[in-house]
C-alpha cells in the first residue's frame, strides 16, 4: 500500500497557532484475474506537517489529535 499527497492546505487556531495540514491517499495494488496489476483509491488520511494526526469535522474546521500542547486542538482552515 502506498500513500499519495492529494492536498495540502494551512491552518490556524488559538493563541496564533498555525500548521500546514497534508491530505494523504492510500492507494491499493490490485492484481486482476488477466494478472494486470491496477492501483485502487483507499481511506484518506490527513496529517500535520510534523506527523500529528488531524480529524475532519467539516469543510474548514479540523482537529489535531495528540498536540503535546494542546492535545484536542481545533483549527481553521485559511482560505487564500
Amino acid at each position: 500500500m502506498a500513500l499519495h499527497e492529494i492536498d495540502r492546505f494551512g491552518v490556524e487556531g488559538g493563541e496564533g497557532y498555525q500548521t500546514t495540514v497534508i491530505v494523504y491517499q492510500n492507494m491499493i495494488s490490485s492484481r486482476l484475474l488477466n494478472g494486470a496489476v491496477e492501483q485502487i483509491a483507499g481511506l484518506k488520511e490527513a496529517r500535520t506537517v510534523d506527523g500529528l494526526a488531524v480529524n475532519c469535522i467539516d469543510d474548514d474546521t479540523y482537529q489535531i489529535v495528540n498536540d503535546p500542547l494542546n492535545p484536542m486542538r481545533i483549527v481553521r482552515r485559511v482560505h487564500p
